[in-house]
């Protein structure tokens, strides 16, 4: 819970590519209370994304292993 970081709104989906390949995207907005804190939360919010499409990652890569 971070009080600094208010109207979050995310959106995330998948453009099918050719084959068997396919796009996963990621928008988000954010206001930050404290602009000091501007680049941490983006950087917060940066790393979470990067743990998101690391486990569709390895999801997606073990299924079609299958």
């Amino acid at each position: 819970d971070d009080q600094a970081v208010t109207g979050y709104l995310a959106t995330t989906y998948v453009d099918d590519l050719e084959d068997t390949r396919c796009a996963v995207c990621i928008s988000s907005a954010f206001d930050v209370s404290n602009p000091a804190g501007d680049t941490t939360a983006a950087a917060r919010f940066e790393a979470v994304y990067m743990a998101m499409f690391d486990g569709y990652s390895r999801y997606f890569t073990r299924s079609a292993n299958k």
